[in-house]
């Protein structure tokens, strides 16, 4: 479909949904066919990418989706360019903790305040998990899978594939 075309997106996506029960129509007319049972339609697959690297053009993934589950069509979205730059952390399962000391020098004398000096506070991190998480799609039921490749952001060789229990086994 066009590019970050909705509209286009729904016209594919109707064009194949009228194709599907045309076929279908015409299997259920066929006698050779009467007892059998054939989908030969298949999956409907939407691939795009969370940000285009050209423009950094942000995909409208909540219509997509939208989208895409009205059609039972699936979709998997490519967050290359999303990791590192968009998104919030997980709280529950990955919030990231660093230490931050907190240091306040007296001019004169250079002592610290003891009350102050040597606490240490946890501040949670915000950012860089992707449009997914920025947008809260990632549970979306018609997102199928999300690939996050490391070579951009990460700066690290190596991707991962996150996706439900049934598309992992």
């Amino acid at each position: 479909f066009r590019h970050n075309n909705v509209t286009d997106l729904n016209r594919i996506l109707e064009s194949i949904k009228m194709i599907q029960q045309k076929r279908q129509r015409k299997q259920k007319g066929n006698v050779h066919n009467m007892g059998r049972k054939r989908n030969e339609d298949g999956e409907i697959l939407i691939v795009v990418e969370s940000v285009y690297s050209m423009d950094g053009d942000i995909a409208p993934l909540e219509l997509i989706l939208d989208l895409a589950y009205t059609y039972q069509a699936n979709v998997i979205v490519d967050e290359a360019h999303g990791l590192g730059v968009f998104g919030c952390t997980n709280i529950c399962n990955m919030s990231l903790q660093h230490k931050h000391n907190k240091q306040n020098h007296k001019r004169n004398n250079k002592e610290t305040d003891k009350n102050t000096d040597n606490e240490t506070q946890f501040v949670k991190q915000k950012g860089g998990t992707g449009v997914l998480s920025a947008m809260g799609l990632e549970s979306h039921p018609a997102l199928l899978a999300a690939i996050y490749t490391f070579g951009k952001a990460a700066g690290c060789h190596g991707a991962v594939i996150i996706a439900n229990q049934v598309v992992i086994q």
